[in-house]
């Protein structure tokens, strides 16, 4: 037992240390740091289109001022039109033969 008590006083100093130590570089960040409330404008931002396509035209200029959900521009949509008639095509091919085979089935 007497053994353990100058083990337990320096790890009881190794602890104190330590927690003084980061108590004291917490409180040097903190001092060098400000908070402000209020609002950031931007000048310019990137704008994507979630379908990929050309832009068939603008309908605003350069440095005008837009809000939140404006359409800004008009993509062409010609290829994704073929894609959906050929996908519309194919569904009711499929339609077909399943109709075939319901019928054949009686």
């Amino acid at each position: 037992m007497k053994k353990l008590l100058p083990i337990a006083i320096v790890l009881l100093f190794i602890i104190c240390l330590s927690t003084i130590t980061v108590l004291i570089s917490r409180r040097s960040e903190t001092e060098n740091t400000e908070a402000y409330d209020g609002v950031v404008e931007c000048d310019e931002t990137d704008v994507a289109s979630k379908i990929p396509g050309r832009i068939a035209s603008v309908l605003v200029e350069e440095g005008q001022l837009v809000k939140k959900g404006q359409l800004l521009a008009i993509v062409e949509t010609r290829e994704i039109d073929q894609k959906l008639i050929q996908a519309r095509s194919a569904q009711s091919a499929i339609g077909a033969q399943e109709e075939k085979a319901l019928l054949g089935a009686d």
